[in-house]
């Protein structure tokens, strides 16, 4: 079992360097108006054999082992890059 935590483990902290971690985006919608208020950037890993790995696997994973901030680090960079191509492109930055 803990071979198997390692193995993971390195295959995430590959994931954060080589910029395997893809965001998906949730939109935030005020009912009423029916208006994008916001968006929620959301973390999804696929590990190496094809498969999604959960948050709820990798995120206490990073915590744990000191990781976490690293993936702090990568979904921002990520959140800027995809807001500065919505602004070059002319899209309305929420």
């Amino acid at each position: 079992m803990l071979a198997a935590v390692n193995d993971v483990l390195r295959e995430f902290a590959e994931a954060l360097r080589t910029q395997g971690l893809v965001l998906h985006f949730q939109p935030k919608v005020h009912l009423p108006s029916g208006r994008l208020m916001g968006l929620e950037a959301l973390a999804r890993w696929t590990g190496p054999d094809g498969e999604a790995v959960p948050p709820s696997t990798f995120i206490p994973l990073a915590e744990r082992h000191g990781l976490i901030a690293d993936l702090g680090d990568r979904v921002l960079e990520k959140v800027l890059t995809h807001l500065a191509g919505w602004h070059r492109a002319g899209l309305p930055v929420v």
